[in-house]
C-alpha cells in the first residue's frame, strides 16, 4: 500500500469544478477515474475507498485548497483497483462507473458494472467469475385485497438469453422470493416513483435485500412498453417472428424486459443485434405447487418410514 501513485492533475481547479458539476449519485454508486497507469476517486467515493481498501483516511489527499473548496482524493494502482472491483461488486453489492478522459477536462463514462452486469469489466476481473451473474427486473400490479400480479424478465448476458414470466403472488411475494433464489439472482431492478411512497415497493425491496441481492431503483418510464416489440426485433435471432411472439402478451413482463434491456445497454452495442434468445420461464405458481407437493410427499414418506420402524420395534 506504500507504493500508491502520486496524485497529479494538470488543472486542479478545472477538475474540481467539473467533478462538483456532476449529477449527485446514490450511495451505492462509486465513480472511479482512469488516469492511464493508475486510478483516482474523489469526494465521498475517495473516503469510502480509503476506509474500505486502505483501512485509514490518512491516504486521502486534497485537490485544491485545504478547505470546503477543495476535493478529497485517493489514488489506486491497477492491482488495487482490480481488487477493489471484486470487493465492491461481489461482497458489497456496489455499482461502479469508470470515467475515461476524451480530452482536456472532457470525461465520459467508459465502463459500468454492477453485481448483475459485469460485461464491461471482464478483463479487469481477469476471468475470476464463478458463474455468469443473473440480473432480474420486476414489475408489480397490486390492488387492495387482491393477489399481486408480478411480471419479471431476467438476463444472462454472457450467453445472450432473456427469460420472462408472469404469475400471481401473495402479499408476502413468496413466489417471487422463490424465483429469485431458484435463479441465483445477483441484482434486481425495481420501478420507483420518488414522488410517492409505495408500500408494495418497500415490501419488494425488503424481500430482495433479505435474499442478499443488490437492489437497483429505476424510474417508471424505463418500464414502459411502447418500443419493446421493435427493440426485441433488433436483438432476437429471429427478427421476423418477434412481433408474433406469445411472450409479448405478458405486459408486465414486457415492461420488465424494457427496463432490463435499457439498463444493460443492449441496444448500444451492435454486436448484440440478432443474437439474443427469448424464452418463457416455467410457470412459477405451478413450480411452487410442485415443490410443495414434493415436500408433502417427502414428509408423508418419512412418517410412513417412522411408523414402520416403530411397528418393527414393538414386535
Amino acid at each position: 500500500m506504500s507504493n500508491r501513485p502520486e496524485l497529479k492533475v494538470d488543472d486542479e481547479q478545472g477538475f474540481i469544478k467539473f467533478f462538483k458539476s456532476l449529477p449527485t449519485e446514490d450511495s451505492e454508486t462509486i465513480r472511479i477515474f482512469n488516469r492511464g497507469d493508475y486510478y483516482t476517486a474523489h469526494g465521498e467515493d475517495a473516503s469510502f475507498i480509503a476506509r474500505t481498501v486502505y483501512k485509514t483516511t490518512s491516504v486521502l489527499r486534497q485537490l485544491g485548497r485545504n478547505d470546503n473548496t477543495g476535493l478529497p482524493s485517493v489514488t489506486m494502482t491497477v492491482t488495487v483497483f482490480r481488487n477493489f472491483l471484486r470487493e465492491a461488486l461481489f461482497r458489497l453489492g456496489k455499482r461502479i462507473e469508470v470515467w475515461e478522459s476524451t480530452g482536456r477536462m472532457h470525461w465520459k463514462v467508459g465502463k459500468q458494472a454492477s453485481p448483475g452486469n459485469l460485461q464491461d469489466i471482464e478483463d479487469e476481473l481477469g476471468g475470476q467469475i464463478d458463474a455468469a451473474p443473473i440480473m432480474l427486473a420486476v414489475k408489480v400490479l397490486a390492488k387492495a385485497s387482491e393477489a399481486r400480479n408480478v411480471g419479471v424478465c431476467f438476463a444472462d448476458a454472457s450467453v445472450r438469453e432473456l427469460g420472462v414470466s408472469e404469475f400471481l403472488d401473495n402479499d408476502l411475494y413468496s413466489n417471487l422470493e422463490s424465483l429469485l433464489i431458484q435463479l441465483g439472482v445477483k441484482e434486481c431492478l425495481i420501478q420507483v416513483d420518488k414522488s410517492t411512497k409505495d408500500i408494495e415497493i418497500s415490501k419488494l425491496k425488503g424481500i430482495i435485500d433479505s435474499c442478499g441481492i443488490a437492489v437497483t431503483e429505476r424510474p417508471i418510464t424505463d418500464f414502459g412498453t411502447k418500443d419493446i416489440e421493435q427493440d426485441l426485433a433488433r436483438i432476437l435471432k429471429d427478427e421476423a417472428a418477434s412481433g408474433a411472439l406469445p411472450q409479448t402478451d405478458l405486459k408486465l413482463a414486457m415492461g420488465s424486459a424494457a427496463a432490463l434491456i435499457k439498463y444493460l445497454g443492449v441496444l448500444h452495442d451492435p454486436s448484440n443485434f440478432g443474437q439474443y434468445q427469448l424464452y418463457q420461464h416455467v410457470d412459477i405458481v405451478l413450480w411452487a405447487r410442485l415443490r410443495h407437493s414434493s415436500n408433502t410427499l417427502a414428509s408423508c414418506t418419512t412418517r410412513q418410514i417412522l411408523a414402520s420402524t416403530n411397528s418393527i420395534n414393538t414386535t
